[in-house]
């Protein structure tokens, strides 16, 4: 049936793999070129993208990327924020001829040189401020897009030539692994535009329409995010980072600019299902996706929910189904999606009886090529399809799930250790492995647990001696996303194991439950609703807000809704420093004693008289941004910590006078107070001080000396241990520079720098600067 809301529950099939045009990127060049240029194709709040311009730029990388020696089969690896750069990216290296391996940003770099280096990615395309010594994988050549905009400009505006079918690998993306190290899926072509097609089919997406693209680019749904919008001519919307996971700003934003398809992450579907629709909603179409969704949507709702499922190795989606107001117990899987066929088998492979528990196999277009360079884990777990065409293969989920008379599939858990948690799947063992490389830690494992505050991982450990649960949680956090890393963690004398000596998870022991009395009075219950917007569970008064699953973005979050609720100069540190409701709401109650006072402070810092650029005393602070008062929040927290260092180095080959090089980087600090500014705290109140220019000089280090063969290590060495060096944020400066003499014609400029002063953009600009002010002194 078609319902109004343009989801139809069995579209019109999208063309078969042998269907494709064979040439350029088979699944998105073909149609982009037919969509007028000056239609809108990328949209944020603060620019938009036409399809000809999204042609154009794409095209230029593409040639660029060929330039670099890129092939026909090759891997080019895209680290790059959830943006325009990085769709821009991935386009252009389908038009290459390549496949595109997408990196979050947010990785730590172990896992990120793990990528680069398993995948044997050709080439890494990202920006100057991403770039760090340990990032970087020797052979293979690096794409800055901010340095080298001049070059791109000059390629053409049309695609380059290769011809790309459909069993071509598209994409590889990495997920988590058994063994502890993440595995690349390898996706094709064809699969990749069967998926595009059936989603535009079944959304029936055209130019009117403004499709929401909101998850980070390592992860699958991504795929489902951008491609079929662009198949269909549609336009894609990409929110801030903070809008992405706040479910009242979604709200409003989607309502905003319109958007009339949204795919979510489970959570944050249901989340958006509770909220009150605006009046001037276009919203018609809500999926949800990444783990069972447990709610409906309301009567009054109009548009229409849809359950999504499928994993990366089934190119994102197997199974679809429109998700009704009313029924008894969670919502369906749906039916099978995109081509997919789905068998319930046993542990013979032999289908398990009508309406039994069975294991979720996938067959159909959207199977995998496999796991790269894993052939003995491809073939376990794409073994044959004994009831399909010869040939065919199926993949086999680890999903436990019984088909309901209705045809549709109802999932009823895993078969397993991996674990979906936030929507993302997670194999225990990759934690347990990094766990296990802590050196008081003798033995380790996770497991998810369902607790009153919701599902979270715990990590079980069995310790030499200490280490604290922040302990184990930041050394946890150096190698694994955020999400990978537990919530709670528990100490044991030994891990509870089977007769056959292997680990029983389902005798670990639960973690400690919380326990504590309801707020006691209004203002902490006003507190505790702000929390339960934010965590998504309603707190007791004692309860502590990371214990429940917060993290430094909900702390600021939270910080934000306190300010708008209570009219008060709240910062993230209140979350930091008094960590319970009962705790914050006394903070509060003082600030609301204060406040007439504390707004005057405030006033006055907000507006201070201009900073003397005489070198006389400094003026009055101004108060940080949002984005700084975070940063230094986090760096009382931890003042030693270096996690915001940021580091570039550039080669200088030519004579080169240190002393003007000196005085032109001293220069530009001279002209942007920013670069000579220190942060420090008035009333509570944090602030930046600009203070008075003086000489710079650089740290110069003479490797004249040394055999050239030794220097990329000694250069290695020096850039690793001033990136290591923590800023002083009160004292300064917050801008160091080393020059690294080679030979009489060879040097290496390093800058390093805290993140609270310069960004990756701005860095582009101080090349360039420096570049105008050494040229005029010599």
């Amino acid at each position: 049936m078609i319902k109004e809301s343009g989801w139809s529950a069995n579209p019109v099939p999208a063309r078969s793999s042998a269907e494709v045009a064979p040439r350029h990127a088979d699944l998105v060049h073909e149609v982009i070129a037919r969509h007028p240029d000056d239609a809108p194709a990328l949209g944020t709040d603060d620019a938009l993208v036409t399809y000809g311009e999204l042609h154009a730029r794409s095209n230029r990388l593409a040639h660029h990327l060929r330039a670099t020696g890129v092939r026909r089969g090759d891997l080019v690896a895209v680290l790059l924020p959830r943006g325009v750069d990085g769709i821009v990216s991935v386009l252009a290296a389908l038009t290459a001829g390549a496949a595109y391996l997408p990196i979050d940003a947010g990785y730590p770099p172990q896992r990120v040189r793990h990528m680069l280096t398993d995948s044997r990615a050709r080439v890494l395309v990202t920006v100057r401020s991403l770039v760090r010594p340990d990032l970087v994988v020797p052979g293979t050549p690096v794409v800055l897009l901010d340095d080298d905009r001049a070059t791109l400009a000059a390629y053409p505006d049309g695609p380059p030539a290769v011809p790309v079918g459909p069993g071509d690998l598209a994409y590889v993306i990495y997920t988590s692994g058994s063994t502890g190290l993440p595995k690349g899926v390898m996706v094709e072509h064809g699969s990749l535009r069967g998926l595009a097609g059936w989603r535009a089919d079944a959304e029936r997406l055209g130019p009117d329409d403004r499709c929401l693209h909101l998850f980070s680019p390592g992860f699958d749904a991504s795929v489902w995010d951008i491609w079929a919008p662009l198949v269909a001519g549609a336009s894609l919307w990409l929110p801030d980072e903070e809008t992405r996971v706040d479910p009242d700003r979604l709200v409003d934003w989607l309502a905003a600019h319109a958007i009339t398809s949204a795919t979510l992450p489970t959570p944050l579907a249901e989340a958006v299902l509770t909220r009150p629709t605006p009046p001037d909603w276009a919203l018609r179409i809500l999926g949800a996706g990444g783990q069972q969704l447990l709610a409906r949507p309301r009567p009054e709702h109009t548009f229409t929910t849809v359950n999504l499922y499928g994993p990366t190795e089934a190119t994102v989606l197997a199974m679809a189904g429109e998700v009704a107001v009313e029924g008894d117990g969670p919502p369906s899987l749906g039916l099978p999606a995109a081509g997919a066929v789905i068998r319930l088998l046993a542990d013979d492979l032999r289908p398990v009886p009508a309406g039994s528990l069975g294991e979720v196999f996938i067959g159909g277009p959207g199977v995998a090529r496999g796991y790269h360079d894993r052939p003995a884990l491809t073939a376990e777990r794409f073994p044959p399809d004994p009831y399909g065409p010869p040939g065919s293969r199926l993949y086999r989920t680890g999903d436990l799930a019984r088909q309901l008379p209705d045809g549709t599939y109802h999932f009823a858990g895993r078969v397993d250790d991996q674990v979906k948690l936030h929507g993302h799947r997670i194999e225990l063992g990759e934690i347990e492995s990094v766990l296990l490389r802590h050196p008081d830690v003798r033995a380790a494992a996770v497991g998810l647990h369902q607790g009153t505050a919701g599902p979270r991982l715990v990590g079980y450990v069995v310790p030499e001696a200490g280490p604290d649960d922040a302990a184990l949680a930041e050394h946890a956090a150096r190698s694994l996303p955020a999400t990978m890393v537990p919530a709670a963690w528990v100490r044991l004398a030994a891990l509870p194991l089977t007769p056959h000596g292997k680990l029983d998870r389902a005798a670990l022991p639960a973690p400690a439950e919380r326990v504590g009395e309801a707020p006691r009075d209004d203002l902490e219950r006003r507190v505790a609703q702000v929390w339960a917007d934010v965590l998504g569970q309603s707190p007791n008064r004692d309860d502590n807000f990371f214990a429940l699953g917060g993290h430094s973005l909900r702390a600021t979050m939270v910080a934000v809704r306190l300010r708008e609720r209570f009219g008060l100069p709240v910062s993230a540190a209140i979350v930091f420093e008094a960590q319970t409701v009962a705790a914050m709401a006394e903070r509060l109650r003082a600030e609301l004693a204060s406040a007439p006072a504390r707004e005057e402070d405030v006033r006055t810092a907000a507006d201070p008289d201009p900073v003397p650029r005489d070198g006389g005393p400094p003026a009055p602070g101004r108060v940080l941004s949002f984005a700084q008062q975070r940063l230094w929040f986090l760096h009382t927290l931890d003042p030693k910590s270096t996690a915001y260092n940021t580091q570039t180095a550039w080669h200088i080959d030519g004579e080169l006078d240190l002393d003007h090089l000196d005085t032109a980087i001293g220069e530009i600090i001279h002209r942007h107070e920013v670069l000579r500014t220190t942060f420090t705290e008035h009333n509570g109140v944090p602030l930046q001080i600009a203070q008075p220019p003086t000489t710079h000089h650089s740290t110069r280090h003479d490797l004249t000396h040394l055999d050239p063969h030794h220097h990329d290590h000694h250069v290695r060495d020096v850039l690793r241990a001033e990136l290591d060096t923590p800023f002083d944020l009160a004292t300064g400066p917050l801008l160091r520079s080393h020059i690294l003499q080679l030979t009489d014609t060879a040097h290496v400029l390093c800058l390093t720098w805290h993140h609270i002063v310069l960004d990756g953009w701005s860095v582009g600009l101080f090349h360039t600067e420096l570049n105008h002010l050494y040229t005029d002194l010599t």
